[in-house]
């Protein structure tokens, strides 16, 4: 017996997530017709349940992330909560026990030996500082859906990269709060020392930190694909502990990415990493600006995002930003004993 229509739309709108609204949709041609109908609504009912409002972009568009070729994804179709449902699952994935991220993390100085609840509540704040590097990725999307234009010439794309990073700035500086930017700084650090282990240039490197920095600005530019890049499981750059989950689902029910795909991937990141850390050497060779009020001169490199979360770190602690770090990881400790 079928169902009723409303029944129908009813019970798709309660899904958690995309895998179970195809399957209705593949019960019979009406079904598949029905839910094609009412695609928004459903999308819309779905995404209220599953995201974090504090991580949506004011217009709620996405850039999607199974690949390196990140395209805008509106917030009213399936493709939408497809991208949502595997970010979740890669984050989850990212810190599974066993993982590098996870492992980079009970070595570290100031988390080893942490009871197993406080290492539960530390892992739930980084992966929420994970989804906040996806949300400051998401910024290219919003300016994207508000100035209605695509990136095409090339002076259009850099006012568009511009944008993006003046407001990913602004984001940062006005809407994080200490906690916030003391988990984001954070992952920031256990991520940058889970990729000395993994990034083969980095293993004799006299000077590996200008390299370093730029992955950190890379994390935050452009969210957890960049871990996933380096450190997801079919990864062929990360470390053994991760070998045999090159194929097939893990537990988490995440797919590897194809190698191929995941090769791309990384050339991406590898391309972004470097210039970064071109544009890093530029800023610090005086062609840059820390102050807002320059921010309009095309003709000067903005601040990057980690230098910002140092500074608005300490602007609303009243540390001095050279303890920005050690002082972000007590907050944390704090906040995972309290």
């Amino acid at each position: 017996m079928s169902l009723q229509p409303h029944i129908a739309l009813l019970i798709a709108e309660q899904c958690s997530d995309l895998k179970t609204v195809l399957h209705l949709m593949q019960t019979c041609r009406q079904m598949h017709g029905l839910l094609s109908a009412y695609e928004r609504s459903v999308v819309k009912e779905i995404a209220s349940l599953r995201q974090d409002p504090f991580v949506s972009t004011p217009s709620g568009f996405l850039l999607t992330s199974l690949d390196h070729e990140r395209v805008l994804t509106e917030p009213t179709t399936f493709e939408y909560i497809q991208e949502i449902d595997m970010r979740g699952r890669r984050i989850t994935a990212l810190f599974s026990p066993g993982s590098l991220l996870s492992l980079t993390l009970e070595a570290d100085r100031a988390f080893t030996s942490l009871p197993s609840e406080q290492m539960a509540k530390l892992t739930t704040g980084l992966q929420r500082a994970a989804m906040i590097t996806d949300r400051l990725a998401d910024t290219l999307a919003d300016v994207m859906a508000t100035t209605k234009t695509l990136p095409g010439a090339p002076d259009q794309t850099n006012a568009m990269v511009r944008q993006t990073h003046r407001s990913q700035l602004e984001y940062i500086a006005d809407e994080l709060s200490p906690l916030d930017l003391a988990y984001l700084g954070t992952l920031t650090d256990i991520a940058a020392n889970a990729y000395t282990t993994v990034h083969p240039a980095l293993a004799g490197d006299p000077f590996p930190w200008p390299r370093i920095a730029a992955f950190k600005e890379a994390l935050l530019r452009q969210g957890t694909l960049v871990l996933w890049a380096w450190m997801g499981p079919s990864s062929t750059l990360n470390s053994d502990s991760n070998a045999g989950t090159s194929t097939g689902t893990d537990r988490h029910g995440t797919s590897p990415s194809p190698p191929a795909i995941q090769k791309r991937l990384a050339a991406y990141v590898e391309d972004v990493t470097r210039s970064i850390l071109d544009e890093i050497e530029e800023y610090e060779s005086g062609k840059g600006t820390s102050s807002s009020e320059d921010f309009d001169n095309e003709t000067l490199i903005l601040p990057g995002l980690y230098r910002t979360v140092k500074e608005a770190f300490s602007k609303k602690t009243d540390w001095a930003i050279e303890r920005a770090p050690q002082e972000m990881e007590l907050m944390v400790l704090w906040d995972i004993r309290h």
